[in-house]
């Protein structure tokens, strides 16, 4: 056994039937993947907290299992691993040389986003879910630059990310590393040879395998679905 090797999860969560349906290959892409690579895939099928949206519950599932590990990598369901050659130790290995870095994580065309991340095994990682976790409920319509956004769990992590007790240790690498999206109107477009594809606002009709769409920008933002909006006053 590699005792230098950090003890390693992968986290995904698919709360009800519909949706595990839908994602069922991209659960299966993790199974096989953390197979591949000795690491458990704890596979999170129903809410931990009843009174909020399904979301909330990643930082439940994070806190219950990360005093298990060195590391957990978070993965929603919506994303498929497509690179099986990378390795979640190499990223944390990279990314992690700061001892302060608690929280690795992408940032897309908004802001921060919560679909994919690393977590490490620490006080400040704890603290921050916590923190996190009280911003409830959102504010809707919350202003970020030229956009006005209604998050779930993404608020809270948004909103603790920027304060002083967290900052410094919270790592945004680019976005592609593993958190690449389908469409490039929301962020970095997935390529060939990327780790994973993302299918964020998977309700978009243009958010699939070819990342296409005949719609010009303006009327993507019409779309009822959309998590994210225009700000047309620039708040």
């Amino acid at each position: 056994m590699d005792n230098s090797k950090p003890k390693i999860a992968m986290i995904t969560m698919c709360i009800g039937a519909e949706y595990q349906k839908k994602w069922e290959s991209a659960a299966r892409s993790k199974e096989i993947y953390c197979k591949m690579h000795g690491y458990d895939f704890l596979f999170i099928k129903e809410t931990m907290d009843p009174g909020r949206k399904a979301h909330w519950t990643k930082l439940k599932a994070m806190k219950k299992h990360l005093p298990n590990y060195d590391w957990i990598f978070y993965s929603d369901a919506d994303a498929h691993i497509m690179n099986y050659d990378k390795k979640l130790e190499d990223f944390i290995k990279v990314f992690s040389r700061n001892k302060d870095t608690f929280l690795i994580i992408t940032r897309d065309n908004v802001c921060l986003n919560s679909g994919n991340f690393f977590m490490k095994n620490c006080k400040k990682t704890f603290e921050f879910i916590d923190a996190s976790y009280k911003n409830f409920p959102p504010v809707p319509q919350y202003p970020i630059g030229r956009f006005l956004c209604n998050f779930n769990d993404q608020f809270g992590m948004y909103v603790e990310s920027k304060k002083p007790a967290f900052k410094k240790g919270v790592l945004f690498v680019p976005q592609r590393i593993f958190n690449a999206y389908p469409c490039p109107c929301c962020g970095d477009k997935y390529q060939a040879g990327d780790f994973l594809i993302h299918f964020v606002n998977h309700k978009r009709p243009f958010h699939n395998w070819a990342g296409d769409t005949k719609m010009n920008l303006p009327d993507i933002y019409k779309i009822p679905e959309i998590q994210v909006v225009r700000n047309p006053d620039g708040v």
